[in-house]
């Protein structure tokens, strides 16, 4: 029986609309915005329709995956938040490694980088299974509903993504991303090399995702970078 691919393509960021049911949507997340940006849908905005910000839309507005900022040859900051089930399980996690992977290639980035608050179960899990590393803690960095909280700092080298990649397309785990940015499982052994993706304006997606726990719903739906 063949399985419904997960396709992760290109988020319209020119469109207020669409900024303002991703909004409303991410706003119903716990762990996602801080105080200092919760509130502000102007700066959500702006950070959305600026040049330097790509978005990724998970599956029929499934999940959304962005990095701001991101420049050629360095470091990136990204969050990835999956809200519904169908877009949370292996194949996701694949999925993810999959752009991640393309991005890093597409713009030599050396080192992904997240934050996950202290509490944040479900988020600590979902970047592990990844494959990023836990590098440190970063005491009452963000403050949710006016308490600060601790922040654990997460990397994942380029280097260690080649090579989980490697695995996988051993194991026969694959994906590809096509001339429309859309990528899907199925073939990810060849991500990002022949086909280079994603972004017309040459910016990048990157992996920090909020995904379910092994079984179950994910009671908090979010994971913050």
């Amino acid at each position: 029986m063949n399985q419904k691919k997960i396709q992760l393509r290109l988020f319209d960021n020119k469109k207020p609309e669409n900024i303002s049911k991703l909004w409303l949507k991410m706003r119903e997340a716990q762990w996602l915005f801080d105080d200092s940006f919760k509130d502000d849908v102007f700066a959500f905005a702006e950070m959305f329709m600026s040049e330097g910000t790509l978005a990724m839309e998970v599956g029929d507005f499934q999940g959304i995956v962005y990095g701001v900022g991101i420049k050629d040859g360095g470091q990136a900051m990204t969050v990835i938040h999956l809200w519904d089930e169908a877009a949370r399980g292996p194949e996701g996690i694949r999925l993810v490694q999959g752009a991640a992977l393309a991005a890093m290639r597409a713009k030599d980035l050396h080192k992904l980088s997240a934050m996950v608050a202290v509490p944040n179960a479900v988020a600590h899990k979902a970047v592990k299974r990844v494959g990023f590393k836990e590098e440190g803690t970063i005491r009452e960095q963000l403050c949710y509903n006016g308490k600060w909280t601790d922040v654990v700092y997460y990397g994942l080298l380029r280097a260690e993504l080649e090579e989980l990649y490697l695995k996988r397309e051993l194991d026969g785990a694959s994906g590809t991303v096509d001339r429309t940015g859309t990528l899907s499982t199925g073939s990810l052994g060849s991500v990002g090399r022949e086909r280079q993706p994603i972004s017309p304006t040459g910016d990048t997606p990157t992996a920090t995702p909020d995904i379910q726990r092994e079984s179950g719903p994910d009671p908090e739906g979010t994971g913050r970078a």
